[in-house]
């Protein structure tokens, strides 16, 4: 079973129990996108106390109507859940900082009140600081780098997408480098960018070797799909140890 009930103007509340089947995905969006039209912005509870499982055809029903309601994350700046899951946390440590523009917390099935008053905080974030995403000046020539310090904005996002796109229309195959100190968001329009996203498909066919300088934990296990799902040979190192990334780059041992 999976439904949802408009609390208030500003809070809807998510239930989640049993296994969930495609059919009843597919109705929950059907409903649910009218019932919040009126609303710029809502909180969310997700009670997940009475979750089982989803089908396979289920996952695949919800990632499609996810991944086209990215664009209007900005609308839920607070998702709360209540779980006494443990691997759902770990999804939830994970997811947080992807998603910059929503806060997300999990609460014991207990704590529903102090769910609720943290999900119906509708105050908008003050926007990371930094110069967000732009080239920065490669070590080794025909290496492309990168830095991300705060908010990614649109023109930024056009900006690399065309440095990385010569090198994909030459057909060259090639290394990169990122720097990437602090990920504070994005513009949405970025994930409905044409360019930007033929960008990162012709880099997983053109990108060698991608060497990554960070602190953010949670970027492990997104570059562990990244390593999964393409013949990418991906390292991370710490922001102390960036030399020995160009280094890797350069093929000289760390040994």
């Amino acid at each position: 079973m999976l439904t949802f009930d408009r609390i208030s103007t500003d809070l809807l509340e998510v239930t989640a129990r049993g296994t969930i089947t495609e059919d009843e995905v597919r109705s929950f969006y059907t409903q649910l996108w009218p019932e919040i039209a009126d609303a710029k912005k809502i909180g969310m509870l997700i009670d997940l106390t009475g979750f089982a499982d989803m089908t396979g055809r289920a996952i695949l029903e919800d990632l499609t109507h996810e991944a086209g309601a990215l664009p209007q994350l900005h609308r839920f700046p607070r998702i709360a859940i209540l779980t006494d899951k443990q691997w759902i946390r770990t999804a939830e440590r994970i997811m947080d900082p992807i998603l910059p523009m929503t806060k997300m917390e999990c609460f014991d099935p207990d704590d529903r009140e102090a769910a609720r008053a943290f999900a119906q905080d509708l105050s908008t974030p003050e926007k990371s600081k930094g110069q967000g995403l732009h080239m920065i000046e490669s070590q080794i020539d025909g290496v492309l780098a990168f830095e991300l310090d705060g908010y990614m904005t649109e023109p930024q996002a056009e900006t690399v997408a065309a440095v990385f796109r010569m090198k994909i229309e030459a057909g060259e195959t090639f290394d990169a480098f990122a720097r990437i100190k602090h990920f504070g968001g994005f513009d949405p329009q970025v994930l409905v960018q044409k360019d930007f996203l033929q960008m990162k498909m012709g880099a997983a066919r053109h990108l060698r070797r991608y060497a990554v300088v960070t602190d953010e934990r949670w970027i492990n296990p997104m570059l562990g799909i990244a390593r999964a799902v393409t013949d990418i040979e991906i390292e991370v190192f710490p922001e102390a140890r960036e030399e020995a990334a160009w280094d890797w780059l350069r093929g000289i041992s760390e040994a």
